[in-house]
């Protein structure tokens, strides 16, 4: 039975409010507990943490610091809620439909770079027809003034394995106005999520 003496560092890989999943630095996932009411624990955080008394679940005992965080400003309550950390890439989804917010989508990409991301704007559902031809011309400005950018489908698994491989080696994180980074995308992604 471990130790719940020695204390071991992880990977927060999923949160879900006190509970959520950790990884070790040899990659076993270990579902874990926070210890203490003022620990609030994002995905991304490196943390400390030691078997419980019967060696099965990780209690968080520490989180340590930061590089950056991903805040948002909850609608109707004051001060910040963080979403996630230690971000090195942040990718911007977008789609046809519904029709892009181009001013959010902008904020998204000045968010990453003052956080010290590597940026990448991908537009999903390339497999919908387009009427007219206006979010083609966004992206391609994009990318006239720099910014990498990838086509996929989640519906068809177009461009999935191209943004698996730049998510490799990076802890990043999907962004976008509802109705774009759906559950299709993540599960193509993350075949073990199985969001339905």
């Amino acid at each position: 039975m471990p130790d719940s003496d020695l204390t071991h560092t992880g990977r927060v890989v999923a949160a879900f409010g006190r509970r959520g999943i950790l990884a070790r630095p040899s990659g076993e996932r270990l579902d874990y507990l926070v210890r203490g009411r003022k620990q609030r624990v994002v995905c991304g955080d490196h943390v400390d943490w030691s078997f419980d008394d019967h060696g099965k679940l990780a209690v968080i005992t520490g989180i340590h610091d930061r590089h950056n965080v991903l805040e948002r400003q909850p609608v109707g309550r004051a001060g910040t809620e963080i979403l996630a950390a230690n971000l090195s890439l942040l990718v911007v989804v977008c789609a046809p439909t519904p029709e892009p917010d181009w001013f959010l989508l902008d904020r998204y990409l000045c968010t990453g770079a003052l956080m010290g991301c590597e940026l990448l704007l991908v537009s999903n559902k390339a497999d919908l027809p387009q009427t007219d031809r206006r979010h083609d011309a966004m992206l391609a400005a994009y990318a006239d003034i720099g910014y990498p950018c990838l086509s996929v489908s989640a519906q068809h698994g177009t461009g999935i394995d191209t943004l698996r491989a730049a998510l490799r080696d990076r802890t990043g994180i999907l962004v976008g106005q509802s109705g774009v980074v759906n559950s299709s995308l993540i599960n193509h992604l993350i075949p073990s999520a199985t969001i339905p």
